[in-house]
């Protein structure tokens, strides 16, 4: 119910309590143990889950989570033998897995109820990733619609059945078959998340595609009488950090797809006809296919900077602003830390809908602010960095930037929503002006203070019990 009412608030207690702790990367004398008796340690893994996890060429596993293990073993100074096994079917893993014939499985997409059932853990989200509906038209979906899954892809019938549950399912062996369904009319509608979508459907401008309110959550999971290795593969994001998993994601969704000739030739024929008949094919293939590639990598690495939901850069993008900023400090430069007042309460009373209606309302203050002609051309980066929270950076002097904070207040406090008829921040900010020996990150920290500090104060004032709040 906590995760239902409040999305963030295991991200937030996390971050608080525990992810940044150096105890994250700690294992007790007992788990240790249980480590160096153990031996070698099977993980089963479905093999066409590209770019989290597929059989190689090689026939050996690769993707984001054969990494992720690798680099947690590495982190935990574990040295046992990892084998991997391949499954084409999820069931048949689950069950080997419940036997003791292997010792985790990934990736689960199983709810928690689902796997205290089966008797066995499932890790926190190690991946959680907005969907895609692609179809042939922009119509929403409705009862009657035929959605397409594809079995090598056992996430995506899960998917399916859990959100749109009256609709009529259509099997098919693999995503490319999915494709084609969708093309010629065997199906309405099929989901994909935003990797592969950069995998199968590049070039493809039939097909529309809209982003989906519902994540797609992938998890690994253990058996209960390995609890050691539990405690460890619940750790292992946390320890190699999101802008790691990130980079790695697009990196096997790169390798993923290596789109062959034929592919090239089918999705540009009006080009190729015109290469044939000016004869230069060879040439203007290589040019045109460059081209291709250059393109889908910029996509992929674009959705992996991207919030969904506000259409504001993400934390990775904040991170990497950051680390620019402090190698080039710049001459002035205001950093403001925002985070609403109330969302907890608009979760529970008016549901999701209104909660994500107040995150979106800060984005759309900030951008109006921005966009507003008194200060058009000044250099300006605004992030949400969390659930409830955003950064604005401003590479202005504090007299202007008074000025546009009074602005952007007054946008905040005309807001209404069609959930939510008013919108409450809190609001800190720092600048080099004021602290010119500061480092970046000790503005960040400053803001950050004053942030809370007005935070209480509107606590204060409205006689709110902030632990209800």
């Amino acid at each position: 119910m906590i995760n239902v009412y409040n999305p963030a608030f295991q991200v937030n207690l996390s971050q608080k309590y525990y992810l940044h702790s150096a105890d994250a990367a700690i294992i007790t004398a007992e788990d240790r143990s249980w480590f160096k008796k153990q031996g070698t340690i099977r993980i089963g893994y479905l093999r066409h889950m590209a770019p989290f996890i597929e059989e190689g060429p090689d026939g050996k596993a690769r993707g984001i989570f054969r990494y992720l293990i690798d680099h947690g073993f590495e982190a935990f100074d574990i040295h046992n033998k990892v084998e991997y096994v391949p499954y084409s079917d999820p069931n048949a893993m689950k069950r080997d897995l419940i036997a003791h014939a292997i010792n985790a499985a990934l990736p689960v997409y199983d709810t928690p109820w689902e796997s205290e059932r089966l008797h066995i853990l499932q890790t926190p989200n190690v991946l959680a990733m907005q969907m895609y509906r692609i179809s042939r038209t922009d119509e929403p979906i409705t009862d009657d619609d035929i959605i397409a899954v594809a079995d090598d892809l056992p996430s995506q019938t899960k998917y399916a059945e859990e959100y749109f549950p009256n609709n009529q399912l259509r099997h098919y062996q693999t995503e490319n078959d999915v494709i084609k369904a969708l093309h010629n009319g065997s199906a309405d509608a099929a989901f994909m998340n935003p990797y592969l979508v950069s995998i199968y459907l590049q070039g493809d401008n039939k097909l529309k595609k809209e982003l989906l309110e519902q994540t797609e959550n992938l998890t690994i999971a253990v058996n209960p009488d390995d609890h050691p290795l539990f405690m460890a593969m619940s750790r292992m994001n946390t320890l190699w950090g999101e802008s790691s998993i990130h980079e790695s994601l697009l990196r096997h969704t790169d390798e993923s797809f290596i789109p062959s000739f034929w592919y090239f030739v089918q999705s540009h024929y009006k080009k190729f006809l015109l290469i044939t008949a000016l004869s230069v094919m060879l040439l203007t293939f290589i040019i045109a296919f460059a081209v291709f590639r250059t393109r889908q990598k910029r996509q992929a690495d674009r959705i992996a900077r991207l919030d969904f939901l506000t259409g504001l850069p993400n934390r990775r993008a904040y991170d990497e602003r950051i680390a620019k900023l402090e190698k080039e400090p710049p001459r002035h430069c205001v950093i403001s830390m925002i985070d609403i007042n109330g969302l907890k309460t608009a979760n529970n009373t008016k549901g999701h809908k209104a909660g994500d209606e107040l995150i979106r309302g800060v984005a759309e203050c900030l951008e109006k602010t921005i966009k507003d002609p008194r200060y058009v051309g000044h250099a300006y980066y605004a992030y949400r960095i969390g659930g409830d929270e955003f950064t604005a950076i401003w590479l202005i002097d504090d007299e202007l930037y008074l000025q546009m904070q009074e602005t952007f207040r007054e946008y905040v406090a005309s807001w209404k929503g069609a959930y939510c008829d008013f919108l409450s921040i809190s609001l800190g900010w720092a600048s080099r002006d004021e602290f010119p020996m500061d480092s970046i990150d000790d503005l960040l920290r400053t803001a950050d203070k004053r942030m809370y500090e007005d935070k209480a104060a509107y606590y204060c004032r409205s006689g709110i019990d902030r632990r209800k709040h």
